[in-house]
């Protein structure tokens, strides 16, 4: 996990400034897990709502 981007997305994401697509994709190139998906959405992760990082 990349601390400083899950600090990112877990301060800027209640502002509206990432959505939570952004989030998903976000897990997707590691920066952190489906763990803190859930912490900082309140929301399951769900890979169906995107498309796969190639």
């Amino acid at each position: 996990m990349d601390e400083v981007m899950y600090t990112m997305f877990k301060e800027y994401y209640p502002l509206g400034l990432f959505t939570v697509d952004d989030c998903r994709l976000a897990v997707q190139v590691h920066y952190f897990g489906k763990k803190e998906f859930k912490e900082i959405t309140g929301q399951d992760y769900d890979t169906s709502a995107t498309n796969p990082v190639d």
